[in-house]
Parts: structure tokens; sequence; C-alpha cells
């Protein structure tokens, strides 16, 4: 399971700048799906714009409109919705985009009486901590979070655009476009955390199984837990470190209940995905506490049945299938990355443990060279699995401005190419002491945000999935599950130079 494009990509970039959804639909059958899906919005504001995305068909997309307000375009791949001037009650609109014979998706629109909202929401960092003393903005006003990272902003009209900013050099900001929702929870992509983790340590023996250190195994000692999200925790097993000590690291309440799964597999070399499973057990009920150094956690590994996965990986036309990687998930709580192929064939298959409390996931990625990588993970997938298809989609990949652009200005439009059935991360960078910028949105354009005259920078677009809107990135959930099924792909980063 490889990590996160997105996150890496952002990070470097602030470092420094040098040059640098849902799946396709396979087989030939069309389909045509809008974003998003829903929205709310109240009497006697702005437009909002709404894009179809048709796949396998080149029929021209039609929009038309049923209920109050009016539409735009009648014909295309985007249009937008302006809501009537008063409603006296909640009222349904529904704008509806079809295509060919018997394709069509519709928008579900709430108009809701004229009135601001009061937005209640959170920051949070890329691993669910709360962070505190960030300013968030909505038009005019803005407040800064508190030590829960929460903030409340009254009299807002949706659709609104959010913006979080950290103070400091250089000055890091997210923009989040077109909200609707009373209560986001903000992912802040820029800073993981403003406290300190709880900290302890896991010790025990590792019994059972092929001796611990046997040339040609694999032994992994991983941390799980229901009580609060944690990060991918596991150490390897040798014949120097059984008796075996974990640290471990989580945020939130200061005391929860653990377990300790060891997991032994049989591989050529570290990296390559294993050819049999010899051992599993788990330590369950372990009370933890923070500054704890806990003794006993013994695990007992009993064999495990041995099994196969396959399938294909479909890729985009014209790029190249990079990888095909393999990881078990635990229990529903964790997932530990086994091994991976890195060659351009597009069929797989994969040994995995039967019988035990897991299933597996497959990754794979691929890559057109100039353009961006596209990455897809097949998740839940249970033993003897042999269908499997990992259907990669085209990536979000800039439009304008050129790159190498020396015309940009305040309110430039930067434009991409849409990520089906995924929102877009448009990040902005300058290096050294440059303003970092990041926006999210579910369009395919945005305009750019204030930055410093004279200064060169680096964009790129980013693009995850499955989501319909901002709102359902910004649910609370975690925008980078270890579990699940999930697309995310990243452009090439092209370069402009503020006027």
């Amino acid at each position: 399971m490889r990590p996160s494009l997105l996150l890496p990509a952002l990070l470097v970039l602030q470092g420094a700048c040098g040059p640098s959804g849902a799946p396709g639909t396979p087989g030939g059958t069309a389909s045509l799906t809008v974003a998003p899906e829903t929205q709310r919005v109240l009497a006697g504001t702005g437009p909002i714009t709404l894009r179809a995305t048709l796949v396998g068909d080149t029929t021209p997309i039609a929009w038309a409109l049923s209920g109050p307000g009016t539409i735009g375009a009648t014909s295309g791949p985007e249009t937008t919705y302006t809501p009537p001037s008063s409603v006296d009650a909640e009222t349904l609109a529904t704008v509806t985009a079809s295509a060919g014979t018997g394709l069509s998706a519709a928008v579900q629109i709430t108009v809701a009486p004229a009135g601001g909202m009061d937005v209640t929401g959170r920051v949070v960092g890329p691993t669910g901590v709360a962070l505190s003393g960030l300013t968030v903005g909505i038009g005019t006003r803005s407040v800064v979070t508190g030590a829960d990272g929460r903030f409340a902003i009254a009299g807002v009209a949706p659709p609104y655009d959010l913006e979080v900013v950290l103070a400091g050099t250089p000055t890091l900001a997210g923009r989040y476009e077109g909200l609707t929702r009373s209560d986001p929870t903000i992912v802040f992509l820029w800073l993981f955390t403003t406290g300190e983790p709880n900290t302890a340590t896991i010790a025990g023996t590792i019994s059972g199984g092929d001796s611990v250190g046997t040339a040609g195994d694999f032994t992994a000692a991983i941390f799980s837990t229901a009580d609060v999200r944690f990060d991918l925790t596991a150490i390897g097993g040798t014949s120097r470190n059984n008796p075996f000590t974990l640290p471990v690291a989580w945020f939130g309440p200061e005391s929860i209940t653990a377990a300790v799964h060891v997991l032994q597999w049989k591989s050529p070399r570290p990296g390559q995905p294993p050819t049999e499973y010899t051992g599993y057990g788990v330590h369950e009920g372990i009370a933890l506490a923070r500054g704890a150094a806990v003794e006993g956690a013994d695990v007992a590994l009993t064999a495990p049945g041995n099994a196969e996965i396959g399938g294909t990986v479909v890729p985009p036309d014209g790029y190249t299938v990079l990888s095909k990687a393999l990881a078990v998930e635990l229990a529903g709580l964790t997932a530990i990355p086994l091994g991976h192929v890195d060659t351009a064939d597009r069929d797989f298959t994969f040994a995995v443990p039967d019988g035990i409390p897991a299933t597996t996931s497959v990754t794979a990625e691929a890559q057109l060279v100039g353009a961006g990588t596209t990455f897809r993970r097949v998740s839940g997938l249970a033993p003897r699995r042999m269908d499997v298809s990992v259907a990669l989609p085209t990536p979000a990949l800039p439009v304008a401005p050129a790159d190498g652009a020396r015309d940009v200005t305040a309110g430039s439009e930067f434009s991409w190419t849409p990520l089906q059935n995924g929102v877009h991360f448009a990040v902005f960078n300058g290096g050294g002491g440059a303003p970092g910028v990041y926006v999210v949105t579910a369009g395919t354009h945005t305009r750019m945000p204030e930055l410093p005259g004279g200064s060169t920078y680096h964009w790129y677009v980013g693009g995850f999935g499955p989501y319909d809107s901002v709102d359902a990135v910004t649910t609370g959930a975690n925008l980078f599950p270890v579990l699940g099924d999930s697309v995310e792909t990243v452009s090439e980063a092209r370069s402009f130079v503020v006027q």
C-alpha cells in the first residue's frame, strides 16, 4: 500500500520548488455523472457551478431545470444554477444532465429562504488532531480557532468559501470553495499538530510459527486500537528483538484499549510480496495509558491458511502501470503494506492469508510522463477473489495558464480537466519564505490567491475520490484513510511568475 500521493507532493513543494472520482468505467460501458449530486443554497444568492462527466460516449450533454431558478448553459460539460430571488419555504429544484439514449443524472438543489446560517466548525490536521490558533475567515469575517480547533461565524449565506491561515514565515493558507454545510471539519494540510501526542511502549514475546529470525521469514508486530485514529505503527521482529518493544503514539484520550497483532510470512527479499504465510496471532485488551511501559503482551502464533487473490489493472489510455502493491487489513482497524511489484504488467496475483480476521487491499499506480500520476486502492478483498479490477481514473491536469506564464496577475483564472467523482486540490507554492496556498474545489477552475508580485511559483492539481462535493470532504472523516476504496491523482507541476 503506497502512501497518499498528494500530501508528500505538497510538502516537497513547500520545501523546495524545482521544475518539475470513481474510476473510469471499464469495458466500454457509457456512464454519466454529475457533481455535486446535492446542494443547498439560499434564495437571492449568486450562481453555483454544476458539472457533468460523460464516459464511453461522445453524445453532447444537455441540461434541463425543473423547479424555481434559472440555469446558464443548456449544453456542454458545465452549467450554472441561479436560485430565485425569494421563496416562502424550502423548495426543491432539479437540474438534470442527459446524453445519448437513457443516460441522465440529476443535481438535487434545496433552495432555502434568504437569511444567513451559523457556521460552527473545527480545524484539524491530516491525522485528525485539533489545530488551535489558526485564523478562519468567511467573507469579511474572521475568528481564531480555540484549543479544541473549533470556530463559529454567524450570518453566512451558502454556498460560501472558507479560508484557514497559519501565520508565520512563510504564511500558509487553505481555501475551501463552495461549502454549504453549517458544521464543516476542515483538514488543514500544511500542519499536522499544534500539540504533543500521547506515547507509550508495549513489550512482549512472540512464540509459535517459525522461529523469529528464520532466513527468508519476515515477522511484524502491529499496533491497533478502536478508540482513536492512529497512524500505522509496527516493528519488525528478528532474533535480536524477541522479546519485542513496540513504541506507539496517539492523539486524544490519555487512556485507550489496544491490541498487538503479529503476522509472519515468507518472501524472497524485503519489499517483495509474500509467497507464504507461516504465523498469525493477536494480544487484545491491552490497557494503555500515556507514558506507560506495558509488559507481558505476549503473542502466540498459529499457522494461517494460504490463498490467492488476482486481477487486472486498467490504466487510462497512454498511461503506463508503475506498480501493484498488497496490504493486509487487520481487524478492520489498520493495514500493513507487505510488498509491491514494480512492473508495467497489468495482471497480478498475490498470496494472501486465510482464516484470520483480515482482508486485503491492492493499490495500483500508473503514470503518463509529463502529465500526471494516478492510483486507486481496492479494499476489503477476501481470499480467493480472482476477478479484481483496478480501474485507474484519468488525473485532473492543468489547462491554464501555460507552463512558464509570466503574465499572471491577482484574479487570473487557473483551470484544469476534471477528475470524475472527485474533488480537486490546486496547490500554489513559491518556496523559501513565500506564502503557500492550496484551494479545494469541486469545480475545474479557481482564481489566483493573493501572492507577492515578482515571485516565481509552482502549482499542480491533486484529486481525491470518491467525493461529489467539498461538503463531502469536510464531514470529519479521515482524508487519508488506510482502509477503504480510494482514488487519488497528482498532476505534474507548472510554473508561473506573478506580475
